[in-house]
């Protein structure tokens, strides 16, 4: 039996993630993903029943990875509210965006795509107010400086510039500044 063989689930998605990030939703195709992984379109179906289930997954494995996994990341730092949020702010810009540009391309197409972005926002929006209440911050202000954060990070990935890890610092060091600081 060879290493090609012994592929699982992991492999179709993660492979069908790389195909998303690079040309959106049409681009993860199983003919194309036998190729990439080099096997035979008869093995994705030992994995999955057909396309749909393969994309279902890579919307589960999007939102555990770049939600649920983050979330944890963070509150196992156990740091106090307000260098848990320079920690997730770093997390998130530091990311190059091409799933979530891809994600939110795709929701534009496809309703349950949308469904489950439309969750993903609210859980991630969600968290972020939470960490703000725990630094002392109002709850109707919290929710409008997290949808600020949230815009901010999601609109950062429309630049069109080289990712310069000094500048995304001192701009999560403002962000979180301005986030922390009381309205006047």
């Amino acid at each position: 039996m060879t290493d090609k063989d012994r592929l699982n689930p992991d492999d179709w998605i993660k492979a069908g993630l790389a195909a998303l990030a690079e040309g959106g939703p049409t681009a993860v195709r199983i003919d194309v993903l036998a190729k990439r992984i080099g096997v035979t379109r008869g093995s994705f179906y030992w994995h999955f029943k057909n396309r749909r289930a393969l994309l279902d997954a890579l919307i589960k494995h999007w939102a555990k990875a770049q939600t649920d996994d983050v979330i944890a990341e963070v509150e196992r730092l156990g740091l106090p509210a307000e260098d848990a949020l320079r920690a997730l702010l770093v997390r998130c810009f530091s990311d190059d965006g091409a799933l979530e540009r891809a994600f939110r391309l795709w929701a534009g197409s496809d309703a349950a795509v949308a469904a489950a972005v439309a969750e993903i926002d609210s859980r991630r929006i969600g968290f972020l107010v939470g960490v703000l209440c725990s630094s002392g911050i109002a709850t109707t202000e919290a929710n409008a400086k997290a949808r600020i954060i949230y815009r901010a990070w999601q609109g950062g990935y429309a630049l069109v510039e080289e990712r310069d890890h000094d500048l995304i610092a001192a701009d999560v060091d403002a962000l979180a500044a301005m986030a922390l600081a009381p309205v006047r």
